[in-house]
């Protein structure tokens, strides 16, 4: 990551970033720890390819970041990284469930919709109450019905 030592113009970063994130199953710890020292760049196109980089690292550092991504004023970068903690990453820590648990009242539907798939990828038996709001409420989407597939909850069971 030696091209990553000097100023690159955000095309060049955002490109880096992605073909990372396409392979990043092999990063090293001194990898990430380069990776995250870009978090504050404010380019959100940049952001984008960042958190795909980072997306599915089961590295402490990594996912901090992304749970830091997650709290951001921007609904798609908060939606990206909820995605990349919920979905992408198998780890279950407190840490993360708190993340996707301050998401699952998020503004932006999509964004709330992965903090409870993350929440059932977890099995977070709490989510079962979130979701059945959600279901009174109208407010649904496949991402609403994957959580209930995986939460295999029989009150939840059509016939």
């Amino acid at each position: 990551m030696n091209f990553l030592k000097k100023k690159q113009s955000n095309n060049v970063l955002k490109s880096i970033f992605y073909g990372i994130g396409h392979n990043n199953e092999e990063l090293s710890d001194k990898q990430i720890s380069k990776l995250v020292t870009f978090q504050n760049v404010e380019n959100i196109d940049v952001k984008h390819a960042l958190i795909s980089a980072l997306s599915g690292v089961e590295n402490i550092k990594a996912i901090e970041t992304l749970i830091d991504f997650s709290k951001n004023k921007k609904s798609s970068i908060r939606n990206w990284a909820t995605f990349g903690i919920g979905s992408l990453i198998d780890l279950d820590t407190t840490e993360i469930r708190n993340a996707l648990w301050n998401r699952v009242t998020d503004n932006d539907f999509e964004t709330k919709s992965e903090a409870i798939v993350g929440l059932a990828n977890r099995k977070d038996k709490r989510i079962k109450d979130v979701i059945s709001t959600e279901l009174e409420n109208g407010d649904y989407g496949t991402l609403l019905f994957e959580a209930i597939l995986t939460i295999r909850d029989k009150d939840f069971c059509l016939y």
